[in-house]
């Protein structure tokens, strides 16, 4: 995860020419980002994802898995702010 000033920055940034928003504030709704664990990278958006469709013997998409852009690793999905524990 990439903080910077308890805010999630995007680590597609440099890589994703659309980008807008590449930063979160830790104070915001609650959101859901990507992780890639292969190359340790945080997506904000799908723009920073390939979608990957599975097709059936007819040729109708039955699924999408998102896949990093870096790597093409399965990606998992989180949550910012991160879920504070009540130990």
């Amino acid at each position: 995860m990439t903080v910077i000033a308890k805010h999630l920055k995007c680590d597609m940034r440099d890589i994703c020419s659309q980008c807008s928003i590449y930063m979160w504030p830790p104070k915001s709704e609650t959101r859901y980002y990507y992780h890639c664990n292969s190359c340790n990278r945080d997506i904000l958006c799908d723009r920073g994802l390939i979608m990957n469709f599975e097709w059936d013997a007819s040729q109708q998409a039955q699924g999408v898995q998102p896949l990093c852009m870096v790597c093409r690793s399965p990606v998992e999905e989180r949550v910012w702010p991160p879920e504070k524990n009540n130990d």
